[in-house]
């Protein structure tokens, strides 16, 4: 028995009829009538008799039911109880390493100020592992990208970026860049930089994936390379002129003034990558979830604008 038929008997109890408990639970008198001869043959006992016009409940249905009233009162407390702690306990966020220090700095703090109670942790974590995370228990939501897996969590969505090449300014591949639709920046042939050092980011990170992908789509693979956990390192040492690296378009709005570096497009066609805020589709989040979000968008959109508004 579970709580759908406890809630059941109670009606028809409180009714003293099928028909009128059928109608106050949306369900067919027929399907009900079925559901007590149910409950009568696995208890090989009578829930109800029939008393003139009515149901009367017999002993042991008043038994039975007294235990189906404490059930759904426990249920409620339960869920009262559950409620409470994810109120109150540890919101555990995963956040990618630059992003994650540029949303400290604006989106917590002021989400803090209106919400002090809550306890935020934030994890940093690579985009690609945080789903997997989140299905652990291991965190209750993240910043990345959503994976392509994904019936089992909900997401917002932050913004839709091209995957870009970045190298310093005054490397010669810039000189041969064009306009080419439907890319975002002018275009390079990535097959004239075999001799240049790539500077990639492990396996596990968006940025290598999507460059094994471009690599793939122009059939070349780098002479040269050089492995970083650091997209930031990765960046900087690009701009240096160090070699060249694949990230995310703006990226490099959340890191220093990089005004030695060039941002160009690549490869036989676009590959975006989009940055969402996911938890899983059953999760039981805070009431100020919604606050924290905000924030987060907020500051990813004002950022973005201040961005835009200089390279105007």
């Amino acid at each position: 028995m579970d709580l759908h038929d406890m809630y059941y008997l109670i009606a028809i109890d409180r009714h003293g009829s099928i028909g009128k408990a059928a109608d106050e639970l949306h369900v067919s008198q027929p399907a009900l009538s079925k559901f007590v001869q149910q409950i009568n043959r696995a208890y090989d006992e009578k829930i109800f008799v029939k008393s003139g016009h009515r149901l009367q409940t017999t002993e042991f249905g008043k038994l039975l039911i007294s235990y189906a009233h404490e059930f759904i009162e426990l249920e409620k407390r339960m869920n009262d109880e559950l409620q409470t702690y994810s109120q109150t306990r540890p919101f555990r966020i995963g956040i990618p390493g630059a992003t994650g220090r540029y949303l400290v700095r604006h989106a917590f703090t002021r989400f803090k100020s209106m919400h002090p109670e809550a306890d935020l942790h934030y994890v940093q974590t690579h985009s690609t592992l945080a789903p997997e995370l989140i299905r652990k228990g291991e965190l209750d939501a993240a910043v990345c990208a959503m994976p392509e897996d994904h019936d089992d969590l909900a997401g917002r969505q932050n913004y839709r970026e091209e995957m870009v090449l970045a190298v310093n300014k005054r490397n010669p591949i810039v000189s041969q860049a064009i306009a080419k639709a439907p890319f975002s920046h002018p275009w390079v042939d990535i097959r004239q930089m075999q001799d240049v050092t790539f500077i990639l980011m492990d396996m596990n990170s968006w940025p290598r994936i999507a460059a094994e992908k471009i690599f793939r789509q122009c059939g070349f693979y780098p002479d040269k390379v050089t492995i970083t956990t650091d997209i930031e390192s990765a960046v900087q040492m690009a701009s240096a002129g160090l070699g060249a690296t694949i990230l995310i378009d703006k990226y490099h709005m959340f890191l220093l003034d990089l005004s030695e570096m060039a941002i160009l497009s690549c490869g036989t066609e676009p590959i975006y990558h989009e940055s969402s805020i996911i938890w899983h589709r059953d999760a039981r989040l805070p009431e100020w979830s919604d606050t924290l979000f905000d924030c987060i968008q907020e500051a990813l959109k004002d950022l973005e604008e201040h961005y835009d508004a200089g390279n105007s």
